[in-house]
């Protein structure tokens, strides 16, 4: 065959009517590809979140979506079977550590990738979480409810990461700073390619009092986190950096946008640190902080619209953050711990505070909000950032990609 034409790729992720960032990216890479003509085979999980998805997804002549696995034990065997019957020409898999089910499931992955090596068919795996080994330890297991020693992490994470490699024909990243990871920590140099996670441009934006009206906050100045509560994600940090400025600005609310992370809500230490958490906030500021509890994708045009800055106060992050695409797609101002990647995609020292630390926190809280010349400077650079990190040009980058392993494999 042509390697340049005609693409039938099989997709391996959660289903686009899923709940998690997953599932939300595989859905705007398909549309991408998808709008370039080449044909996606999903295979995919049953859907059990949201029911609504693009309507031009669902609608699209090159997509076909094939149900064919659970998370759990059997699912390389149930996504071996169904890959087989299809007869694509290039599998692209969706990897995130528990994606595909708990810590035996996530055990099992090599197992699918050495099954789908016997189709003699490139394999490419978008990895959307690479766990950076210096910051592996007894806070970080503590951080996020992981059993074991961080040893035994470690190595898990090393063997996996290795053996994906090992078996890929191409391994993608979103950020610059995880292909330095993978080479440093992990010591993998070869098959590594960094793709930016894609932008989605809100084209259902409402006015910010229109959407302040809806949640009854009018002239209000709102700063909005949104997604999972965990504790890596540095929620202590805004809270008590939030709690710290909120007795001068009683006009000031935030919005803690996100529910429990499902994953953990049996988890009673998990459980603990949510209570702990808005009574933390209550204290500070009981009639100025939100817990929202889960946000439904229709609902994400009011918070983001509402909203005057968007805060990330991460402690260590893993993956590319979705919420950090959206609030670039809905041009929004953000506030950012000054981790990697954070610190590489908004290289704006304002927009930038030293992490774990609510003082520094708050100060940049007041610096942005009280100063317009700098909410448009950050503005500006969010802007330009969402032009060149549209999902149609990590689609075409993705295509070439594509294109180099067939090329490569004939």
């Amino acid at each position: 065959m042509d390697c340049r034409t005609n693409l039938k790729i099989g997709m391996i992720s959660t289903h686009p009517f899923s709940d998690g960032g997953v599932a939300h990216y595989t859905e705007n890479l398909i549309q991408a590809l998808t709008n370039h003509k080449v044909e996606v085979v999903l295979f995919s999980n049953s859907p059990n979140g949201k029911k609504t998805a693009r309507r031009e997804l669902s609608k699209s002549k090159n997509l076909s979506i094939c149900v064919c696995w659970r998370r759990g034990l059997f699912y390389p065997f149930q996504i071996f079977k169904r890959v087989v019957e299809k007869n694509v020409d290039l599998v692209h898999i969706q990897h995130e550590f528990f994606l595909y089910g708990g810590t035996i499931s996530a055990a099992l992955f090599p197992f699918l990738l050495l099954f789908l090596k016997f189709l003699q068919i490139p394999l490419v795996v978008t990895l959307h979480g690479v766990i950076p080994l210096s910051e592996v330890n007894k806070q970080f297991l503590k951080e996020n409810k992981l059993n074991g020693r961080s040893t035994l992490l470690k190595f898990g994470s090393i063997f996996s990461i290795k053996v994906i490699l090992l078996l890929a024909n191409a391994v993608i990243v979103h950020e610059k700073c995880f292909v330095e990871v993978l080479k440093n920590d992990y010591k993998c140099a070869k098959k590594i390619v960094m793709i930016p996670h894609g932008i989605e441009v809100a084209n259902n934006k409402m006015t910010p009092d229109e959407a302040k009206r809806k949640l009854g906050l009018l002239n209000r100045t709102i700063v909005f986190f949104f997604g999972y509560i965990s504790p890596y994600k540095g929620l202590d940090t805004l809270v008590e950096g939030f709690g710290k400025v909120a007795k001068e600005h009683k006009d000031w609310t935030l919005i803690i946008g996100g529910g429990e992370h499902p994953r953990l809500q049996k988890d009673a230490a998990y459980n603990n640190y949510v209570r702990e958490l808005k009574k933390k906030a209550f204290n500070l500021a009981p009639h100025q902080m939100i817990f929202t509890g889960f946000v439904r994708d229709e609902d994400l045009p009011v918070y983001f619209s509402a909203a005057d800055l968007v805060v990330f106060p991460h402690n260590v992050a893993m993956s590319a953050s979705g919420p950090l695409a959206y609030a670039i797609g809905y041009q929004k101002p953000v506030l950012l711990s000054a981790i990697a990647p954070f610190k590489e995609m908004i290289d704006v020292e304002e927009a930038l505070f030293k992490k774990s630390s609510p003082k520094s926190l708050s100060r940049k809280l007041e610096f942005i909000i009280q100063n317009s010349e700098i909410r448009q400077k950050v503005l500006l650079y969010v802007q330009k950032l969402m032009l060149t990190l549209s999902w149609d040009n990590a689609g075409k980058k993705t295509i070439k990609l594509y294109e180099k392993q067939l090329c490569g494999i004939n």
